[in-house]
């Protein structure tokens, strides 16, 4: 079992894969969402920037409070979602450039995957745990990509839960505040 690590070349690509960095995580976290709330309900900067920042401290249970804004559920979710796939993308972007750069992280992994190998069901169907893991308090969006990482469940699969379960969370909040839809 090989972690993606390996397919990052150790000294090349540093500055490619810190770009990608800031296009997911300023990109699509911050900036997408942004305009996307000015364009769609015609809010101000600051009260978007706001939101996303409150996105940023409260993770799903921020979802609500774009209703003050003037969003709609929808808007919001369609908001949140864009936040949340860049987050995710940006957390998996720094945890391979990590593990390109860092001797000590490389070995850490090394020792993770010795140990997963006696479990081969996990390695396998672990990702699918993203979408729970993603709900709990302290780690959420940002621990459950490199958790994910970490004990090399498949990227892909991975992304798709993590972000599955942060929606369904969004939708949870705005559900409990009687504003699905």
């Amino acid at each position: 079992m090989k972690h993606n690590m390996e397919t990052i070349p150790k000294k090349t690509g540093f500055l490619e894969r810190f770009l990608w960095i800031i296009i997911f995580l300023i990109g699509l976290g911050v900036i997408a969402p942004i305009l996307l709330g000015m364009g769609l309900a015609g809010q101000k900067f600051g009260a978007m920037m706001g939101f996303i920042f409150s996105a940023f401290a409260l993770q799903a249970i921020a979802a609500p409070l774009g209703l003050p804004l003037g969003l709609t559920s929808p808007q919001i979710l369609i908001i949140m979602a864009i936040f949340g796939i860049g987050i995710i993308l940006g957390v998996f972007e720094i945890c391979k450039v990590l593990g390109a750069s860092s001797k000590r992280v490389s070995a850490f992994i090394g020792k993770i995957e010795q140990k997963m190998g006696k479990y081969p069901f996990l390695h396998r169907f672990g990702a699918a745990s993203c979408f729970l893991i993603v709900w709990i308090p302290g780690l959420g969006l940002y621990g459950t990509p490199v958790i994910a990482w970490l004990l090399s469940w498949k990227r892909i699969p991975s992304i798709i839960m993590t972000f599955l379960g942060f929606m369904s969370g969004c939708i949870v909040f705005l559900f409990f505040t009687n504003q699905i839809f």
